[in-house]
């Protein structure tokens, strides 16, 4: 399965930091004053002054370096959100550019993202049958663990009957979610995407939430089941929402990079209560 990878420049809390990030990214770790300053025809030391804070970094220098270091139109809306929120000297328009700092990042970073790449994009029918309950799903993530691939061996794992076993493995064969291969269900190695818009998503979160709840009654002290409700200020809010995605991306890359052997499930819940 192909990684997703979100850039950290886009996780950046300043342009400078965003700046960093972007030229570590282009593989660009060392010499970083040395390499701004050839671009802007200045000294190291007014680098050095940026970067500690001392000077800001010019409109015109900073165009400059978007076309220099051949930024994306996204790249470019952010840094410049990030310079303009530190130039600017009213609450008001710091205040504007705070939010414009959060709409972009968001546009960038959908978590539905993440997962959209190397992804199978089901038509509304199938969607329909697929995410009506968990146990498709469930099966499809078992054909990819190193257990008896059998509609038996599921049926029991699942504490599923037989019989339901049957149709849904049918119905995952039928419309290529899964394959044979030599007799056994096997993951077609694409992710079932979901757009975060989409209607069903709510069914499909509701059926794992239910199953988290199932799960406080096994008694299995490795399983996490938290809820936390608290008061926060809107800044940390936002930073939480960062952290958030960014461990949703460690979590993702952590589960390509070594053969499964275990059946979990993530339910991540962050949000405002108004």
């Amino acid at each position: 399965m192909t990684k997703t990878i979100i850039k950290k420049s886009y996780l950046s809390q300043n342009y400078r930091d965003f700046l960093v990030k972007f030229l570590n990214e282009k593989g660009i770790v060392k010499g970083i004053n040395s390499y701004l300053a050839n671009i802007l025809n200045s000294s190291t030391s007014l680098i050095s002054h940026i970067f500690s804070d001392k000077r800001q970094l010019s409109m015109e220098q900073a165009f400059l370096l978007i076309r220099k270091l051949e930024m994306s139109s996204q790249e470019q809306e952010l840094f410049l959100a990030l310079l303009q929120f530190e130039r600017s000297g009213s609450y008001e328009m710091k205040k504007y550019y705070e939010e414009r700092i959060d709409e972009l990042r968001e546009k960038i970073l959908q978590v539905a993202s993440l997962f959209k790449e190397n992804s199978v994009i089901l038509s509304d029918e199938i969607k329909f049958i697929y995410y009506s309950d968990w146990s498709f799903s469930a099966v499809r993530i078992l054909s990819t663990l190193p257990i008896e691939k059998t509609p038996e061996s599921f049926s029991k794992f699942l504490n599923l009957p037989l019989k339901r076993i049957e149709e849904i493995i049918n119905f995952l064969l039928t419309n290529k979610i899964c394959v044979l291969i030599n007799g056994k269900l096997e993951n077609n190695s694409k992710i079932i995407y979901l757009d975060k818009l989409d209607p069903l998503i709510k069914q499909r979160q509701i059926s794992w939430r239910l199953k988290a709840i199932e799960s406080m009654d096994k008694g299995n002290s490795e399983n996490i089941n938290l809820t936390f409700p608290l008061s926060i200020s809107t800044h940390n809010r936002k930073k939480v929402n960062q952290i958030i995605i960014e461990a949703t991306e460690k979590i993702k890359n952590l589960v390509n990079d070594e053969p499964p052997e275990e059946f979990c499930c993530l339910n991540i819940d962050w949000f405002q209560i108004k």
